[in-house]
């Protein structure tokens, strides 16, 4: 059997990737991943600060209802701890702690990364000002929750 050479055979385009394709094509998958990466990492500081916005908020109304007992139990002492300036009391844990925490003062949690701070005033009779601010670092940042309200000698 012989062989013909015609003129169909030598125009027959190969089937294979050029070099030029493949890297075109790793490119793209790298830039689709190099995304996806970036979102699973937004997403995951995003939901990690929302967790602690959370408990922030729950520390400060902790301790505003842990300052509504204190006040029941005795007007005047409660009133004698705050002062026409601000008073301010580290409350890492729910005691009369006086001054602003330091960081080894965190709330005694899963996390051990929240300082609660409270300032209380009485600037007229009968009224103590509360300012509450939780705070925690979370990465480069500071972040904090802060609650005022202020607590009246009601009975």
């Amino acid at each position: 059997m012989s062989l013909q050479l015609n003129s169909n055979n030598l125009n027959h385009n190969s089937t294979g990737q050029s070099l030029v394709e493949i890297i075109v094509g790793l490119g793209v998958i790298s830039s689709v991943l190099v995304g996806l990466m970036s979102a699973i990492t937004f997403s995951t500081s995003n939901t990690q600060f929302a967790r602690n916005k959370t408990l922030a908020t729950k520390y400060s109304q902790e301790a505003v209802e842990w300052l509504r007992v204190q006040r029941d139990a005795n007007w005047y002492t409660f009133n004698s701890r705050a002062s026409s300036g601000g008073s301010v009391y580290c409350f890492n844990t729910l005691t009369w702690n006086s001054g602003s925490c330091i960081s080894t003062e965190t709330i005694n949690d899963d996390y051990d990364i929240f300082r609660r701070e409270v300032t209380l005033s009485n600037p007229t009779t009968g009224r103590v000002n509360v300012a509450i601010r939780v705070y925690w670092q979370q990465g480069a940042r500071t972040s904090d929750v802060q609650v005022n309200t202020y607590l009246t000698r009601w009975q």
